[in-house]
């Protein structure tokens, strides 16, 4: 049930197949049936039923399938997880009455899915119905109801699991500025949504609130923007692996840049692919700031010629880089910048170019550096968010220690990605002036970036470097040690049964102690490995080597 809120569907229909084995062991009969419907339901986001809206297929019977639930003694559970499936595929396909009447006869099973997450995912997508609802119908008052009530239950969901609810209650709150006229608060609650959901790994909601952001940007006659956000959705839907929904979004995505870009009817043909991009395809998008405008004039076609001459012309990577990082820097108006590389637990500065002073010894890791914000640049690296700065402009940056101790009049961190593959991120600041980093040059300096991240990949993948020498690695402390407290003896036990895949039951089954006393522990865990979640935690334990133990 938890993964139905969570997981990819291929995870979640791998994971009831594996419980389906079990099942056919245990013969319980009701947790085989809600199997039976997950497995359908799974099929007809995939479009694999036989109608859209239905959830029939050769094995399974929709109608039979209810006959049967309801002279089961705990036909109301299931009956409720039955309608909130049917309000969320109806949404998905934009019949929003149609949703919206799902729910509201899941209402009569309330009482006895106080237990399941299908009980805020039925009203997450209730709401979201009745705020396009409200939207159509100019304000009806029964709806207008209906998403104050959904905002006062997830304000209180939030309090509880921040976690769980804090990206979609944002979400929420978007919609129903939207939905009440409201530019400003929809505006700036999409874009915290879609920053909350990509840090807590909410790829449900990055998916979502990109598509509603691009509907109401669409609505706003502002395209380009619309066309950004419909790229945010895409990568949302892609990692939920949904064809619903990402064959709705690349069809989209075509039309809009078809009328954006205002190619021929050939080159706007159905089969051409979503992918291909051509120049100013391109440019739309790595441009990541909404609403900018982006063209390519000498200027711009010279800097990449500088770039594009200079790997040409030299063989030392050291001279290559510091040269692309220099034209970088002048073309931008900046008085400083650095390419960033690596992984979120260890960064590398690989480019560094200062007018006022000389360049340090490089590779260099950014934790031991202060000549860029760290903390900046580690967000970035996890949320792909662009982050603009000007001293003259209302900002979260006024907090960040780099910026109040440099207190640098403009500031651009941003993402380098090639085929939505992440190369690392590029930093740079004006120390003299405010608004420096205009939007229109954006996707010339990504290209330029992405050029010199691609030699540092390629000089990484071809010779080992001074910063990784695997011998150095055998003759320093374990990294473990390094950690500001070490797990203790019963925790080290949970992080390997939590790698194990095991859940909190499961692993109090296993250790013979309390569900509370397992949940305690991984708390703990999650504390000094510094991270948020069951993945994260893991990833950092592997890298930490303490699962080898």
């Amino acid at each position: 049930n938890s993964l139905y809120t969570r997981a990819s569907l291929s995870e979640l229909a791998r994971t009831i197949a594996d419980y389906m084995s079990v099942l056919d062991t245990t013969k319980d009969e009701f947790v085989r049936q809600n199997f039976y419907l997950y497995q359908q339901v799974i099929l007809a986001l995939q479009e694999k039923t036989e109608a859209p809206d239905s959830f029939s297929g050769p094995d399974f019977d929709e109608e039979a399938f209810l006959e049967r639930i309801r002279q089961e003694e705990t036909s109301a559970t299931t009956l409720f997880q039955f309608s909130t499936y049917k309000a969320q595929l109806s949404y998905f396909l934009g019949d929003f009455e149609e949703a919206a009447r799902w729910a509201c006869q899941a209402e009569a099973y309330e009482d006895y899915a106080t237990h399941l997450p299908h009980l805020p995912e039925c009203l997450f997508y209730e709401t979201l119905a009745a705020a396009e609802i409200h939207a159509r119908s100019q304000r009806s008052p029964l709806t207008e109801k209906r998403l104050v009530r959904a905002h006062r239950r997830f304000e209180k969901w939030t309090k509880w699991s921040p976690d769980n609810f804090r990206a979609r209650q944002l979400l929420l709150e978007a919609e129903r500025a939207r939905a009440t006229g409201k530019s400003e608060p929809a505006e700036e609650g999409y874009d915290k949504a879609i920053r909350e959901a990509r840090e807590g790994g909410d790829f449900r909601v990055v998916g979502l609130a990109g598509e509603l952001a691009a509907n109401y940007y669409e609505g706003c006659g502002k395209r380009t923007t619309a066309i950004y956000y419909l790229q945010t959705a895409l990568e949302g839907y892609k990692q939920w692996e949904m064809p619903l929904k990402i064959r709705q979004t690349e069809k989209r995505l075509r039309e809009l840049r078809c009328r954006e870009n205002a190619v021929s009817a050939t080159e706007c043909d159905e089969t051409a692919p979503a992918g291909r991009l051509d120049v100013i395809d391109y440019v739309a998008a790595t441009s990541s700031m909404p609403g900018e405008t982006y063209s390519l004039d000498g200027v711009d076609l010279t800097a990449i010629l500088t770039t594009t001459q200079t790997i040409a012309n030299r063989m030392d990577m050291d001279t290559v880089l510091a040269e692309i990082m220099g034209t970088l820097v002048k073309h931008a108006g900046a008085s400083k910048g650095a390419l960033v590389t690596g992984k979120q637990d260890t960064l590398h500065i690989q480019a560094y170019a200062d007018s006022e002073a000389g360049s340090p010894s490089l590779p260099m890791e950014l934790a031991d550096s202060s000549l860029v914000p760290e903390g900046l640049i580690r967000y970035v690296f996890r949320t792909r968010e662009n982050v603009r700065y000007s001293k003259d402009e209302e900002s979260w940056l006024v907090h960040n220690p780099y910026i109040g101790k440099h207190r640098p009049q403009s500031a651009l961190c941003v993402p380098v990605t090639v085929h939505g593959s992440l190369l690392g991120v590029l930093y740079l600041e004006n120390k003299l002036t405010g608004g420096v980093f205009a939007s229109d040059r954006l996707s010339v300096l990504l290209a330029m970036a992405s050029q010199g991240m691609m030699l540092c990949a390629l000089q990484s993948s071809s010779a080992p470097s001074s910063y990784a020498d695997p011998r150095m690695e055998e003759n320093s402390p374990a990294t473990a040690d390094l950690m500001e407290e070490p797990l203790t003896e019963r925790e080290l036990e949970v992080l390997a049964l939590l790698a194990a895949g095991l859940s909190n039951k499961e692993i109090a089954d296993r250790l013979i102690i309390a569900v509370g006393t397992v949940k305690v522990h991984v708390k703990n865990i999650f504390a000094k490995l510094k991270v948020n979640r069951r993945i994260k935690a893991i990833e950092q334990a592997k890298e930490l080597r303490l699962l080898d133990r």
